[in-house]
């Protein structure tokens, strides 16, 4: 891992600097499949994975206390709000960066998804190696 190897060969104030330029994930979503392969892909690229929410109250706490850089929000969330109702509530009460994740051949959530202008697309259908260019090109 890149990360083990920085930190085996560099001083507490660089580490610093990496820990700096990481980003804080928060993943929206209620399935434990996708919130591992977000996670898991988030840590191999050497950015925090702050950990998941399911409703726009755990997501403001996310925001808040663990100071999420980044919002990962699957289009069907399951529960009283969907992801798309939760997008627009959170898009209308903060400015954070965030991108709605579906498959790629999911038109209609495309669609709507569309209209709430995210950052970008996930598509978790996508082969893992196009998965993990997809994460690396929205980390940045």
């Amino acid at each position: 891992m890149i990360l083990k190897s920085f930190i085996s060969n560099q001083s507490k104030a660089d580490l610093h600097q990496v820990y700096q330029l990481a980003k804080q994930v928060l993943v929206v979503d209620t399935s434990p499949l996708s919130i591992k392969l977000i996670a898991d892909g988030v840590k191999q690229l050497n950015h925090i994975y702050v950990g998941s929410a399911s409703t726009v109250s755990e997501v403001e706490e996310g925001i808040e206390r663990y100071h999420a850089d980044i919002l990962f929000i699957n289009c069907h969330l399951k529960g009283n709000v969907d992801g798309l109702q939760l997008a627009k509530v959170i898009k209308h009460d903060h400015d954070i960066p965030f991108y709605m994740m579906c498959a790629e051949n999911d038109c209609e959530s495309k669609k709507w998804s569309a209209e709430l202008n995210p950052d970008g697309f996930i598509y978790l259908s996508q082969s893992p190696n196009h998965f993990k260019d997809q994460l690396r090109t929205a980390l940045g």
